[in-house]
């Protein structure tokens, strides 16, 4: 089996089964990919989600202004992690533990952002669990180029109530 199967093996083994919410976005922000998880938190479906750019909004964060620091640490390369609130499909507000990281190009521009979300307080909130499956999807991503693209800057939309939140 050649090397690039073997590992969007792995990426699918990996991510399909997680028992929290994963969504991978492209450079702009646009869902890309959701794994089973998320429709479970989130009430939509990956068809639903696709294109659509997740919003964050970290716990005390009513007006949208923590989105420069999110883009500052996802730009620099850096995982971005915060208690947030969402909403589900049919409106009820939750809170989760939301671990964002960027995987980069060889050149060091933004390729795709990877996006996790666990309940707060349940058992698959352990941030070492989100670590080992990062870290599993980075290894994934360097081996070979799997999740390659041409990036560009993402913009800073964060924080409009008339869409869904994940």
């Amino acid at each position: 089996m050649p090397k690039t199967t073997l590992q969007l093996n792995l990426l699918r083994d990996t991510l399909e089964p997680a028992p929290y919410s994963v969504v991978i976005t492209n450079q702009a922000g646009g869902v890309q990919w959701v794994n089973p998880a998320f429709a479970t938190l989130f009430g939509y479906g990956a068809a639903e989600a696709a294109g659509h750019a997740p919003r964050l909004r970290p716990f005390g964060e009513h007006s949208g202004h923590g989105c420069a620091g999110f883009w500052r640490t996802i730009l620099g390369g850096e995982t971005w992690s915060e208690l947030v609130w969402n909403r589900r499909k049919d409106g009820t507000r939750f809170q989760t533990r939301a671990v964002v990281f960027p995987l980069m190009t060889p050149a060091g521009e933004l390729a795709w952002l990877v996006a996790m979300h666990s309940l707060v307080g349940s058992a698959a909130s352990s941030e070492s669990e989100v670590a080992t499956l990062a870290a599993a999807l980075n290894q994934c991503h360097s081996g070979g180029g799997v999740l390659s693209t041409t990036a560009t800057t993402p913009g800073t939309e964060l924080a409009d109530d008339s869409r869904p939140h994940w």
